[in-house]
């Protein structure tokens, strides 16, 4: 996998597909770090929320006697 930007258009691609972009398309190639910094910003703000959504559903590791 390989990330590409264009302005504020981040992609994860993979290999071929990024030669792809960078060769006909106009993007460029950039560090995963940047991917990973816009990806952290679209998570919502209130983590706790999410958590606890996640935790109602799951089931006891109890095994039945």
């Amino acid at each position: 996998m390989k990330t590409v930007q264009k302005g504020e258009d981040i992609k994860r691609v993979k290999e071929d597909e990024a030669e792809l972009f960078v060769k006909s398309r106009g993007y460029q190639y950039v560090p995963k770090s940047v991917w990973k910094e816009t990806k952290k910003s679209l998570k919502p703000s209130d983590d706790s929320e999410v958590k606890e959504k996640k935790s109602k559903g799951k089931k006891s590791n109890e095994k039945p006697e």
